[in-house]
């Protein structure tokens, strides 16, 4: 899998600046904890995405998490960091190669 990848500064980092579309988007971002973190994404309602989230449960046994889908405040919850990074799939023959938004 090929993905085009884009950085943004976290102060711009909300929901409308963004260019996430109906389809999930890999964000990478820096948790309230301090570690890096990533999820895959994709919107629910205004302010607010959908995550699925590998590392749960937390705290948990390495190799018997089973991940969930959490619903997440976009502005509050990526904006640890100075930057998120997004990526997404490159683009099917004949699709549009500019990010969804």
């Amino acid at each position: 899998l090929k993905m085009g990848t884009m950085v943004f500064k976290t102060p711009n980092a909300t929901l409308d600046r963004l260019p996430i579309g109906p389809t999930p988007v890999c964000i990478a971002f820096k948790h309230l904890t301090g570690f890096a973190h990533m999820n895959v994404i994709w919107p629910s309602e205004p302010g607010k995405v959908w995550c699925m989230e590998p590392y749960w449960p937390f705290p948990g046994v390495n190799g018997k998490r089973t991940g969930r889908f959490v619903e997440r405040e976009i502005n509050d919850h990526f904006n640890y960091g100075d930057n998120v990074i997004l990526a997404w799939a490159n683009p099917f023959e004949g699709e549009s190669s500019t990010p969804p938004g």
